[in-house]
């Protein structure tokens, strides 16, 4: 179940219902995929404010010891459909704040536990670098996934 998708926040889904739905996709014990990421990207490092609100608020009602039981997607709003995802390090970047984030709410060790993935702009061009260089456990690819051929090669570059 894929909570908070650029999608849904564009309807006018709110961190707060995202957090509810968080909250009862766990009870139901369904593992959900709890999108986040910042509308835009500046130079000066502002984008992280809205990062980590988008984070806190969004995972408000998971439970610490859920933590293992959610999987986050760093969706950034500024990279969905464009020609190109961002380089790897800007998403290590992205990730490495994400968890850290994690780790204040919930301690190092469940946010270690926590598996993070990347979506925005998925590509069989891009996976492989995003595979190795920035700190995903997996991505979820959006409009490439209802093309058969383009999936299979994103799978495959991924996982070489």
């Amino acid at each position: 179940m894929i909570l908070g998708h650029a999608e849904q926040r564009g309807r006018g889904e709110t961190d707060e219902m995202v957090a509810k739905k968080s909250a009862a996709a766990l009870a139901a014990g369904l593992r959900p995929v709890i999108c986040v990421g910042e509308n835009e990207r500046d130079k000066d490092g502002g984008h992280f404010a809205y990062l980590k609100k988008n984070v806190k608020e969004s995972l408000a009602r998971v439970a610490p010891a859920d933590a293992s039981r959610v999987v986050i997607a760093y969706d950034p709003l500024w990279a969905i459909g464009n020609a190109e995802a961002p380089q790897p390090p800007v998403i290590r970047e992205a990730v490495i704040f994400v968890r850290k984030t994690l780790a204040e709410m919930w301690g190092r060790d469940r946010a270690l536990k926590t598996r993070i993935i990347y979506g925005g702009s998925v590509t069989a061009e891009s996976a492989g670098a995003i595979a190795k260089g920035a700190g995903v456990q997996g991505l979820l690819p959006g409009r490439a996934s209802v093309q058969p051929e383009e999936f299979c090669a994103i799978i495959k570059a991924f996982s070489r």
